[in-house]
């Protein structure tokens, strides 16, 4: 049986105010992880920044969503003991404090936490603000975490929404399939590198490729996203025999985003309080039960 690790493009779906992760004008950004036991990446300790989110009473994990599962137990995804999950803020958990202060990193308020709550088994927050596909494999928080934390059961990918950004500083080009398994800087290429390294981290692994869910009001816009999507369609099928890719197709949920209450509540600067962060966690853990009970051939050593 082969170890199972799963990526799964998860935070691209989130950002119902700007495809950018910055600050609004004029806010403060810190770090801030009271879970993580990587430090800031300027060397300093995390600061307590007696935020309003920390002050509010830590959630339950119970749904307000009518989809999700009542009994964690018997969940299918809890069969990846070890997750170790890559994405940009909202894998990293960024969020406002009541002074409108941005922390870009709080591990303890990211949809990763509520996760390991949901399911009992332990997720490694790879997340970093601000990342793209290519800037992701040069981040301490990044492929060097990832490579730190060793062999697991699964990697969840939540990339791509800063790549499709309009902010040019920012932006990482789509490119082609012929970056495919190439050092291009492009979305195609830098895809297809992060694959082919956490293949080398755990070289049994099934990788889960998530596309990004695309609305007709122009939160999640078509026009926008529909390039991406289809690299990683495209990454997905050329990679499944040698990487064991397999594909998780968002667009056949994306009512669930969409008309998501919860999310919509607790959304804040494009990105969410812990509610919202939650919510997300709870939505993901219905679409990956879903999508696994159909899967029986997906399975982990012992």
């Amino acid at each position: 049986m082969r170890m199972l690790a799963a990526a799964v493009c998860l935070g691209l779906v989130l950002c119902a105010a700007s495809c950018s992760e910055k600050a609004p004008e004029g806010s403060e950004v810190r770090e801030h992880s009271s879970v993580s036991s990587t430090a800031p990446e300027n060397g300093s300790e995390t600061e307590d920044n007696d935020m309003s989110v920390n002050e509010k009473e830590k959630p339950e994990i119970a749904s307000s969503s009518p989809e999700s599962s009542e009994d964690t137990t018997k969940a299918e995804c809890a069969r990846f003991r070890r997750v170790c999950c890559i994405g940009d803020s909202f894998t990293a958990g960024f969020t406002f404090d009541s002074r409108g202060n941005a922390t870009e990193t709080n591990e303890d308020l990211a949809w990763p936490h509520y996760m390991s709550e949901l399911t009992g088994c332990e997720y490694i927050n790879c997340g970093k603000s601000g990342a793209t596909a290519e800037s992701w494999l040069y981040t301490p928080r990044g492929l060097d975490k990832a490579r730190q934390s060793g062999r697991v059961d699964a990697y969840i990918i939540g990339l791509g929404l800063n790549d499709a950004c309009d902010d040019p500083g920012m932006r990482l080009e789509v490119g082609s399939a012929e970056d495919i398994g190439t050092e291009t800087v492009s979305y195609y290429g830098s895809m297809s590198r992060i694959i082919r390294e956490v293949h080398q981290i755990s070289p049994d692994a099934y990788i889960f490729m998530q596309t990004i869910p695309t609305g007709e009001d122009g939160t999640y816009d078509a026009k926008r996203y529909d390039p991406y999507n289809n690299a990683i369609r495209e990454i997905c099928a050329q990679y499944e025999k040698e990487y064991n890719t397999r594909l998780l197709d968002l667009e056949k949920f994306k009512d669930r985003y969409i008309n998501n209450k919860v999310l919509h509540d607790n959304a804040i600067g494009g990105h969410y309080y812990p509610k919202g962060y939650r919510e997300f966690a709870l939505l993901l853990f219905d679409i990956w039960n879903e999508y696994l009970s159909g899967h029986s051939d997906i399975s982990v050593s012992e």
